[in-house]
């Protein structure tokens, strides 16, 4: 009987052992199968705008990703079995320094690194317009500048002055005073950026009134009557009138009638002249940006002709 239990005992043994035996060859299987982990690469070199990246996972288990940098961005935090791991990286606000950043993949035993190096972003300085057209009165234009840098505007004319504002900054043309178009440059500079933006401003000029031909009648020894027509389409006439003298380069007398008008007629008589006399006559208008000139005409006075003349010795 006791040689029969003892037999009994020793068989119970022997089956526990394998038994046991058999659950620890397993385990430590699975343990040498979840260790199998391996990425595509070890470090990415990120340039400095915002861009995409794909790490590739191969992995027999469960695995995690995580990251040390607030720029980076993972598409899964977790995942089973070989997966690609996308990896966003924003645009780097430098653009002198490089910074880096760190993706840890772990399978719950074996952690992997993958080092992030993102080089500086692009210096970036665009403005949205090259060129700007002004009329003769002036005005504000805005221009919109696209900038990671910081940044200066200036104009080379004084007539076209310049504000910052918010997204840019505004040119003010100031009003042409004169019968010529004109033009200024403005520059938007940033020390490190060699080929800066440059704006061309172009101003307009009003139109110059136009001087009809000059009429002289009614002449007589001392006296003659002068008259022409004028046409002004931009600008209204202030003043008219003529000038003359002895010498046509040399006309220092004048007469002068004021006027509000785009176009008319300047009527003027001249007195207190010599008999027998050459003399010169031009006419001329006046606006708010300058005087315009008509053609010289020359005239001679009547002669003494009778001792019945008053002014004959």
């Amino acid at each position: 009987m006791k040689k029969s239990i003892l037999i009994y005992m020793t068989f119970c043994l022997t089956v526990l052992l394998t038994s046991c035996g058999e659950e620890l060859d397993d385990k430590y299987e699975y343990l040498a199968i979840k260790s199998e982990i391996s990425v595509s690469e070890s470090s990415i070199s990120a340039k400095g705008a915002e861009s995409t990246y794909r790490i590739q996972i191969n992995c027999n288990s469960y695995w995690t990703a995580t990251t040390n940098a607030n720029w980076l961005s993972l598409g899964t935090s977790r995942g089973k079995g070989n997966g690609t791991l996308n990896v966003g990286v924003e645009a780097n606000p430098s653009t002198t320094s490089e910074r880096k950043g760190e993706i840890s993949i772990t399978d719950g035993i074996k952690m992997l690194k993958v080092t992030v190096t993102q080089a500086p972003v692009d210096a970036v300085l665009k403005v949205n317009k090259s060129s700007l057209d002004f009329t003769y009165q002036g005005g504000s234009s805005s221009i919109t500048v696209d900038a990671n840098v910081d940044w200066t505007a200036t104009s080379d004319a004084n007539w076209c002055t310049l504000s910052k504002t918010s997204s840019g900054f505004t040119v003010t043309a100031q009003t042409n005073n004169s019968y010529l178009p004109r033009t200024a440059k403005l520059s938007v500079k940033n020390p490190s950026i060699s080929n800066s933006p440059v704006i061309t401003v172009s101003q307009g000029a009003p139109k110059e009134p136009t001087v009809g031909s000059l009429t002289v009648s009614d002449i007589t020894k001392t006296t003659a009557t002068c008259e022409f027509t004028f046409n002004s389409s931009d600008l209204s006439v202030i003043r008219c009138g003529v000038s003359y003298g002895l010498a046509e380069n040399s006309l220092t007398n004048k007469i002068v009638a004021s006027k509000s008008s785009y176009s008319g007629t300047g009527s003027f008589s001249l007195s207190g002249l010599t008999h027998n006399t050459t003399y010169y006559v031009r006419p001329y208008v006046e606006t708010s940006v300058g005087t315009t000139y008509g053609s010289t005409v020359q005239f001679t006075t009547a002669n003494i002709i009778s001792p019945n003349d008053s002014d004959n010795p």
